[in-house]
């Protein structure tokens, strides 16, 4: 699914449940699986509720054929509360992810590489309800047992790195969190190489961090060299070759006099996003709401006000209208009408 092609994989995973429940029953391991494998490409595609329900069904099957401790029940548990998480359904997420931390923790012991990707989803539900200490918190304990048991330059060690870095950025320790990206990155051109899409993702977290602190210019540079290299080996419609643009776009956002240089390269950023995912998927949601900005910005009155109802629109279905982006969108669309309102 990361070239983009969702629907091939829908029309993939859809028949392999058709097929797998007419001959092998919708109770079979198999079965499930495909059920598990479409539920995970409704939610690529920004169609959570399917996705939860499907979850939900796979779930519940497991639970009662496996048991409450099984590791396709726990893995189950934890593929919910995701869903639960990308709808602003805090509470519940956490609720399941702390059961399967536990569960694991008995089961798996303290150390083990599944109770740590638990932990860290953990931290990351932690995260959406603010709780920044707790997070920090149980980041830390995860990359200190990862340095101990996979060691320094591991590949999941660097994944902890990154991830504290993220939450000190949410605690405002800058010096702390821009410290700890740079580690990662020089370590993954050393380990990896310079063109490896883990050193150039490292490139990307390193130009956010850099954007956050305001050094817009160090944050331009680094995704400039991201983009270009991204290009070369990815191609021009290749998902993070996408993302590259769009982060570039939205340095650009905040730099005096680039307004029409973010416009552009966010008009072909969506152009491409539409053809390749479609109207409805979360990534070209949120392209609109980044060119809506830049439109505003240049002017564009009416052209952002528009783009702007449909992202809320979009929003409204995909999110729900108590969800924080979705509140967002509303709040913009109430100060631009009457913004427009006034001016006739």
């Amino acid at each position: 699914m990361a070239d983009g092609k969702l629907s091939d994989s829908e029309r993939f995973s859809s028949k392999a449940v058709e097929f797998n429940t007419e001959v092998l029953g919708e109770d079979h391991s198999d079965t499930l699986m495909s059920m598990n494998s479409l539920a995970e490409t409704y939610w690529t595609q920004g169609r959570t509720e399917e996705a939860l329900q499907l979850h939900k069904r796979v779930l519940e099957k497991r639970r009662r054929i496996l048991g409450e401790d099984h590791p396709d029940t726990l893995e189950s548990m934890d593929n919910l509360a995701v869903t639960y998480s990308t709808q602003g359904r805090t509470e519940e997420a956490l609720r399941l992810h702390e059961q399967v931390v536990e569960k694991r923790r008995h089961i798996l012991g303290e150390d083990h590489r599944d109770r740590l990707t638990s932990m860290n989803n953990l931290a990351m539900a932690y995260k959406a309800q603010g709780r920044k200490e707790d997070c920090t918190r149980l980041n830390e304990e995860v990359l200190e047992k990862r340095r101990r048991t996979l060691g320094e330059d591991h590949l999941q060690t660097l994944i902890s790195m990154n991830n504290l870095a993220l939450a000190y950025c949410a605690q405002r320790r800058m010096e702390d969190s821009t410290g700890l990206v740079e580690q990662v990155l020089e370590k993954r051109r050393r380990i990896l190489g310079e063109d490896h899409p883990d050193t150039l993702m490292g490139m990307h977290n390193l130009a956010q961090m850099y954007w956050t602190q305001g050094r817009m210019a160090d944050s331009a540079k680094l995704n400039q060299q991201a983009l270009e290299k991204r290009r070369v080996i990815l191609g021009e419609d290749h998902d993070h070759t996408l993302t590259s643009m769009n982060n570039l776009a939205t340095v650009y956002l905040a730099q005096v006099g680039r307004m029409n240089d973010a416009a552009r390269l966010l008009e072909h950023v969506l152009e491409r996003r539409r053809r390749i995912l479609d109207e409805d998927h979360p990534d070209t949601v949120t392209v609109k709401n980044n060119l809506a900005f830049a439109y505003w910005e240049q002017g564009r009155r009416k052209e952002a006000a528009t783009l702007n109802e449909q992202v809320l629109e979009k929003r409204r279905q995909m999110l729900g209208e108590d969800h924080p982006d979705t509140l967002k969108s509303m709040k913009r669309s109430t100060e631009w009408l009457a913004f427009i309102q006034a001016q006739h």
